[in-house]
C-alpha cells in the first residue's frame, strides 16, 4: 500500500501515566501491531474535532449510551463530504452503547465484543496490551529461567479475592494486590514485565464488566507467560476475539491447582513454545486482516 492513511486520535492528551492517559493506553498495540502493515500518519486532535481528512481512521472513546453531540456532528462531516472513513471505538466495556451511527462509516473497528452488534461492517479486536509492555525482540524464557509458578498483579474486584486465596496456596507465587485501577501502589510496568518473564502461569480474571476481557493476557503473552482463562458460566468469552486459542481454561478458581499440577507433569516447555507461536502468528494475521480492510475501504 503506497497511499497514506490518516489516523486521527480524538482522545485526550495529558501528562498522566500511561494507565491514565487515554491517547497512550494502547498506542503501541494499535500502531505497532494492528496497523503495522500499512502506511499512516498520526494526527492528535485532543478531542477538538477539528481535523477532517479523507481516508481516515478516527480513534475515539465513548463510554455512555450515546456519543456526544460534538462527536455526532464531527462524524457527520465525513458523511456529508462523502469521505471514506473507519471508526475505531476504543471503549464500551459496559456494552450499553447505541451504535446507530456505525452504519454511516465504511467500517468500524472496536474493542470489547458485544453479541448484540450484528452490523456487517463491524469487527471486534482484542484489547491488547498497555503501552510499555511490548516485547520488541520477541525473545522469551523457557521453564529453566522461570522460577515462579504463578502470579497475579492487579486490583481486587469481582471474584479476584477467591483467585488470590487459591493461588496463595501454590508454592513459588507472586501476588501484588491493589485497590483500584491506577492505584498509587500499583507495580511499575518494568517490574511487572520482569515477573512475567520469570513466571510460567498468569490466571486471567474478569476485567471491568461482567464478561469483559482485560489487558492482562496480552501483557503476559508478550513475555511468554501462559494465561489461564476462567470461563464465565462455562463459556470462554475470549474465543469471541481470539478464536480457538490454545490457552488453558478452567470453570472455577479451585481448579487451578490440579490444572497446574497436570501441565507441570508434562513437558511445560512444549506448551510455552506452542502458546508463543500461536500468539505471534495471531498478531500477524490480525495485521494482515486489518490491512486488507483498510485497503478495501479507504483506498
Amino acid at each position: 500500500m503506497e497511499e497514506i492513511v490518516n489516523v486521527i486520535w480524538q482522545t485526550k492528551i495529558s501528562n498522566k501515566p500511561v494507565i491514565q492517559n487515554e491517547t497512550n493506553n494502547q498506542f503501541e498495540f494499535i500502531t505497532k501491531v494492528l496497523f503495522k502493515n500499512f502506511n499512516f500518519i498520526n494526527h492528535f486532535d485532543d478531542q477538538k474535532y477539528k481535523t477532517v481528512l479523507n481516508r481516515s481512521i478516527l480513534i475515539y472513546g465513548a463510554w455512555d449510551r450515546h456519543i456526544t453531540e460534538q462527536q455526532r456532528k464531527y462524524f457527520g462531516t465525513y458523511k456529508s463530504n462523502n469521505f471514506n472513513y473507519i471508526l475505531f471505538h476504543l471503549s464500551n466495556e459496559a456494552l450499553n452503547h447505541y451504535t446507530d451511527y456505525y452504519s454511516d462509516a465504511n467500517y468500524v473497528f472496536r474493542f470489547h465484543y458485544d453479541p448484540e452488534i450484528k452490523l456487517p461492517n463491524v469487527i471486534t479486536f482484542p484489547l491488547g496490551f498497555l503501552s510499555g509492555y511490548m516485547n520488541n525482540d520477541k525473545k522469551i524464557n523457557l521453564s529453566t529461567n522461570r522460577n515462579t509458578i504463578i502470579c497475579f498483579i492487579g486490583d481486587i474486584k469481582h471474584d479476584r479475592q477467591g483467585l488470590v486465596n487459591d493461588i496463595s496456596k501454590i508454592n513459588n507465587n507472586v501476588i501484588h494486590c491493589t485497590k483500584t485501577w491506577g492505584d498509587v501502589n500499583m507495580m511499575p510496568f518494568d517490574k511487572v514485565i520482569e515477573v512475567y518473564k520469570k513466571t510460567i502461569f498468569a490466571p486471567i480474571p474478569l476485567g471491568y464488566g461482567n464478561r469483559d476481557e482485560c489487558c492482562r493476557p496480552y501483557e503476559a503473552l508478550e513475555w511468554g507467560c501462559i494465561p489461564i482463562i476462567k470461563k464465565i458460566n462455562e463459556v470462554d468469552f475470549y474465543k469471541q476475539v481470539l478464536g480457538d486459542h490454545p490457552l488453558p481454561t478452567i470453570n472455577e478458581w479451585s481448579e487451578i491447582q490440579p490444572l497446574i499440577d497436570k501441565l507441570m507433569s508434562e513437558n511445560i516447555d512444549d506448551l510455552i513454545m506452542k502458546v508463543n507461536r500461536w500468539y505471534l502468528e495471531y498478531k500477524e494475521k490480525l495485521a494482515v486482516q486489518i490491512c486488507d480492510i483498510v485497503t478495501n475501504n479507504l483506498m
